[in-house]
């Protein structure tokens, strides 16, 4: 037998180890590249697949489309949209369709190969996303059926709205009358609303958004600025007292037929009827006869002097026009007397005449000073020429006039003047050189004048020389007092 020695046989079972090991090495290689292979395999077998389906997670229009190709997808969605809930709103009211019931469908297969398309291009790997579809359309045929049903787009259901307004109650103020709401919805303008929002997909409509309201409610600024306004103006309160005692109202009785509307609605008070309630009043002034509370000079006590205001009194139209228009604007309540032309007051004069028939004596006042002081006159003959009493105011004076007229018996005279200063119609001052320098006393009782009142020249020219047109001018009988 032949035996190898050891170290050869080391060196051989050295080598048999290495060409062991050496096949192992090459059999996994094998096998590594193997499953590579499969996994590139199953990779490119994966991705081929994915390509043409919808990631996860994809959601359109509700329906879960996870791996789905378009057909696949497209089946889901139209159920979907068949069984989506639909709410649609009246008021408070609110009713439950389904998709089926309005036709909901989609109408493009390429909407959702964009969709597939946009999810490639962008590499999205399993995350997906919600979509919505832009191709939704109903079917209005079912729509109107549907809408039709409902109470709240029937005709006789249907309240009107009404836009808040002024009313003018009974006493004449404003009031706003409020709104009316109502529920009235055209209904081709609900079935268009349905229609376009199903079309979004809007899953919630409210037609409370389309039902009709009104334009004016009563909160509205204007509407309450203008009731505000001329109810200010209808609650003045203006007492005109006249020289008699007699007191003229002006308020809302008056006033609110006063009140006039625009083409707009807009209410307002009419100016010119002011003036013509100005006018008015005047007429009454001129109408009334009154007295004045006069306390004479030289005297212990007062008279009452008769003013005959048809002549003597007139109001100043315009300053108490001006005057009502600043009560107005003021409100309240006012009593006072109304604006004169002339006022009758005569102690607020500084300068005026004073005549007394009973004492047959002549007082001017000029400037706050006594100028003529009690000088005797001759006034009209008692008892039928009386010189009328009241106040009066000069309506003019001249030089050198003739006074001309008939006599008791029908004869006629003419009575040269030096100083003519008339303040009653024929009736004035004047001198009387005729009379020879006798005046006063009891004359006027047999042989007084015609109504005028005589005095002596220089007495006459004295007056002449400072009275000015429209100076008061008091006649009393300081035996009647008060």
């Amino acid at each position: 037998m032949y035996y190898t020695p050891l170290s050869e046989r080391a060196k051989k079972m050295k080598n048999n180890k290495r060409h062991k090991k050496t096949r192992k090495r090459g059999v996994c290689v094998i096998i590594v590249a193997a499953i590579i292979g499969v996994l590139c395999i199953a990779g490119f077998a994966r991705s081929k697949y994915l390509e043409e389906r919808f990631a996860k997670n994809t959601i359109i229009e509700g329906a879960d489309c996870s791996y789905l190709e378009v057909p696949q997808a497209a089946e889901k969605v139209a159920e979907a949209l068949s069984s989506k809930s639909i709410i649609l709103k009246f008021g408070e009211k609110e009713y439950q369709f389904y998709g089926k019931d309005f036709g909901l469908e989609f109408t493009s297969f390429e909407e959702l190969e964009k969709i597939l398309a946009e999810q490639k291009n962008a590499e999205i790997d399993e995350t997906g996303s919600n979509y919505a579809l832009e191709s939704l359309t109903a079917n209005e045929d079912m729509v109107r059926k549907c809408l039709s049903e409902l109470d709240e787009l029937k005709p006789e259901n249907m309240v009107k709205p009404k836009d808040a307004f002024i009313n003018v109650s009974d006493d004449g103020t404003l009031e706003i009358e409020g709104e009316v709401l109502g529920n009235e919805i055209d209904f081709d303008e609900a079935v268009v609303m349905c229609l376009e929002n199903l079309s979004f997909g809007k899953t919630n409509i409210d037609f409370n958004l389309i039902a009709n309201i009104p334009m004016v409610v009563s909160t509205d600024e204007m509407l309450n600025e203008n009731v505000k306004a001329v109810n200010h103006i209808l609650s003045t309160i203006i007492n005109f007292e006249l020289t008699d005692g007699t007191i003229i109202t002006l308020d809302k009785q008056t006033m609110k037929d006063w009140v006039c509307v625009d083409e707009d609605g807009i209410y307002y008070v009419e100016g010119s009827n002011i003036r013509n309630f100005v006018e008015e009043l005047n007429q009454k002034v001129q109408e009334t006869k009154g007295s004045l509370v006069f306390t004479p000079s030289d005297y212990d006590g007062q008279v009452l002097i008769p003013v005959t205001t048809k002549t003597e009194l007139s109001i100043d139209v315009e300053a108490e026009i001006m005057q009502i228009r600043e009560d107005i604007a003021e409100a309240g309540t006012h009593t006072r007397s109304p604006i004169y032309e002339k006022d009758i007051d005569v102690e607020d004069y500084p300068s005026y005449v004073e005549i007394d028939i009973t004492r047959q004596k002549v007082w001017m006042y000029y400037e706050g000073e006594c100028i003529v002081d009690g000088v005797d006159c001759v006034t009209g003959n008692a008892g039928n020429h009386d010189t009328p009493t009241g106040l009066y105011y000069l309506k003019s004076k001249s030089r050198n006039a003739v006074l001309r007229g008939r006599n008791d018996d029908g004869s006629r005279y003419a009575s040269p003047v030096a100083f003519w200063m008339p303040f009653n119609g024929g009736i004035g001052m004047h001198d009387a050189s005729w009379r020879h320098g006798v005046f006063g006393g009891e004359i006027y009782k047999g042989n007084g004048s015609h109504g005028c009142v005589n005095m002596n020249y220089e007495d006459a020219k004295t007056i002449y020389e400072h009275i000015e047109k429209g100076m008061p001018i008091i006649v009393y009988a300081s035996d009647k007092d008060t």
